[in-house]
């Protein structure tokens, strides 16, 4: 059935995204734009799904009713091919003289797709999420491309993290060492952005923009007022004296020691992006400082005195400048390819013929006991998705890429066991870190053998906490409910946020931080052959740097996902080999039909017919559900660089 149903979703696909006269001939004939058209397309793909439930369901029962769902989802292809202006196109290539052109508009996943894709968009190539390691492939690929001449970099306000910056920064590197030339241009920098573009050849900016290089600072909010205005009570419990998530929630201001370790590890990242900038500008450092303390590039001349950029000009200028550069003339076009054309005229591919596998299993985003979701880490999906690899005979070793800031004890504990499961099967476990790897992040990190790290990686945070939120007072004086209760136990309507924790429940729900904390130390003796009270004294809840992680042996080297892969393969005693991705993302039209014919649908769809006041009361239950379970996360930290 399945598999009838895939060849109906191939050939639709291909008659639809095809039917260029079709969309010329209803725009003409309406006046709406491609922008209008696509709004409407939109509207009525939550229409139709909303519809088709009740409809299936009522009918699905007979062979006629199949059928009939079959044309109907064929019928939806249809309005989907109608939205995929892709297709209207020849397929891109990179033709003589091309530049391939990166521009940095949003954050990218570590693993390809491991974000919500929005509308009919998921059914198209534009909804292929490239991660920032196929970007950093197709960086390198480009350096040996004989059409591709060089990159124009738009940095944009990109989000992207010190880390992942760090992973672009290593394969533009190899570009330039092709010969090839890198051109960065922008409207404005931050001081991310500019982190990133210092790698350029030459770097041009609009004459009223300006470099936002002026430090790197964490703003951590605080709601300690708030909840006691609206009556609302935080019970916080916690094991490690660093371990600071808690801390908005119980006071208005960063304690001693959360200032002590975030300024060690601001202080840490900030001392990469000095020397990264100085090193790829030929800054001496301490003038590079004095330009930082005194914010002398706020503006474009100041930049451009200063050697922070080369040229002030608008973009035809800069333009300009990368036509001489590939020998064209002024009025001749350049051939810019974007890096997901690059990718769409050949796609990367892995030698499938290989029987030896790396499996590379990402593990990114919250931490979490619930079901799966695009860029979290679900517990139970992971532990399937861990079971599956083991069951794989020619997976000869497991790459772990972390970047998470924590969040489940319950799942961290699930999926360190597996990880430790698949070393008694013989198969080598490497961790990565990226971004983060952190508090739950870590934990599930030490289920490794080794583990490397980024310099910039934030990791550490060994500690656990848990918050039981108290309601009883906002209900019982703003509100005017007041609650009773009849028990046939002394505990039986204990931890519940309707009463005042008496002073057993407070030595329980201590006693249980307490547990999780030193089983959370056992896992990292284990892993770092390391005493209790050696991993004690490194742990307390503090976060660490990979750079400072390398020195008080939480990890065992610094490198990226692409020397943590080779490791795994000398570990596993194997020179020829290919990778495989886990988790193995569904498409996402299954993903819609699943939605479709499941449980949560009624659920989702009241979300989404919900205001934004009830949108917020269901988020914060979601958020109150999972705060009362012992949790290992990140501070509340809002980088600003």
């Amino acid at each position: 059935m399945w598999s009838i149903f895939r060849v109906i979703i191939t050939k639709a696909r291909t008659i639809f995204i095809r039917s260029d006269l079709l969309i010329d001939l209803y725009l003409s004939s309406t006046g709406l734009s491609e922008w209008d058209f696509r709004e409407k397309l939109l509207y009525f793909e939550q229409k139709i799904i909303i519809s088709m439930r009740t409809f299936f369901q009522s009918i699905l029962g007979s062979c006629l009713g199949v059928m009939m769902a079959f044309l109907v989802i064929f019928l939806i292809l249809f309005g989907i091919g109608a939205s995929m202006f892709s297709g209207r196109d020849a397929k891109p290539s990179a033709k003589a003289n091309t530049v391939l052109h990166l521009k940095l508009e949003q954050d990218l996943p570590e693993l390809t797709n491991n974000t919500q894709p929005i509308g009919f968009d998921q059914f198209t190539d534009k909804g292929k999420i490239l991660s920032v390691h196929d970007y950093a492939e197709l960086i390198q690929r480009a350096g040996s491309d004989k059409n591709i001449k060089g990159i124009y970099l738009n940095t944009g306000t990109s989000p992207l993290s010190q880390t992942k910056r760090a992973v672009l920064e290593k394969a533009l590197t190899k570009f330039k060492e092709s010969g090839k030339f890198i051109y960065a241009y922008s409207e404005y920098y931050t001081g991310g952005t500019y982190h990133l573009a210092s790698i350029a050849d030459k770097i041009g900016i609009f004459p009223s923009g300006g470099v936002d290089l002026r430090g790197v600072a964490a703003i951590v909010p605080h709601f300690k007022d708030l909840s006691d205005r609206i009556g609302i009570e935080f019970e916080t419990y916690f094991a490690g004296k660093f371990k600071s998530a808690t801390e908005p929630f119980r006071l208005n201001h960063m304690s001693e020691e959360n200032k002590l370790q975030t300024r060690s590890y601001l202080n840490s990242l900030y001392g990469n992006i000095l020397k990264d900038i100085s090193s790829n500008r030929n800054i001496d450092s301490a003038q590079l400082v004095r330009l930082v303390d005194d914010f002398l590039a706020r503006n474009a001349d100041s930049a451009l005195e200063h050697g922070l950029v080369d040229m002030i000009a608008y973009e035809d200028e800069i333009k300009d400048q990368i036509r001489e550069a590939i020998g064209l003339e002024q009025d001749e076009k350049i051939n810019f390819l974007s890096i997901e054309d690059y990718y769409k005229s050949d796609p990367l591919k892995r030698n499938l013929s290989e029987k030896n596998k790396i499996a590379v299993l990402y593990a990114e985003g919250q931490i979490h006991d619930g079901t799966e979701q695009y860029g979290t880490i679900s517990g139970d999906s992971y532990v399937k998705a861990i079971q599956k690899i083991r069951q794989d005979r020619n997976v000869k070793a497991v790459v772990l890429r972390v970047d998470s800031p924590g969040g489940s004890a319950l799942a961290s504990e699930k999926i360190w066991r597996e990880l430790r499961l698949l070393q008694e099967d013989g198969i080598p476990v490497v961790a990565s870190m990226g971004t983060y790897a952190a508090s739950g992040g870590y934990y599930i990190a030490s289920g490794a053998e080794y583990i490397t790290a980024e310099p910039t990686t934030i990791t550490g945070s060994i500690g656990v906490f848990l918050m039981l939120p108290k309601i009883n007072k906002m209900m019982n004086e703003k509100i005017g409910i007041h609650f009773d209760t009849v028990s046939t136990n002394e505990m039986g309507a204990a931890f519940t946020p309707f009463f005042p924790s008496t002073p057993k429940e407070q030595t329980i729900l201590q006693e249980q931080a307490d547990q999780i904390y030193e089983i959370f130390l056992d896992r990292v003796a284990q892993a770092r052959h390391m005493t209790l009270d050696e991993v004690n004294e490194i742990a307390q809840g503090r976060v660490w740097t990979g750079e400072q992680a390398l020195k008080i042996n939480l990890v065992d080297e610094l490198g990226g996902l692409e020397q943590t892969i080779k490791k795994a393969a000398q570990l596993a005693g194997i020179s020829e080999y290919r990778t495989v991705d886990y988790p193995q993302l569904k498409d996402p039209l299954i993903k819609m039909i699943e939605n479709i014919f499941g449980d949560e649908f009624t659920a989702k769809m009241q979300m989404l017919n919900s205001g934004p006041m009830d949108l917020w009361k269901n988020q914060l239950t979601e958020e109150l559900k999972s705060i009362r379970q012992p949790q290992a996360r990140m501070p509340v930290d809002i980088i600003w660089e």
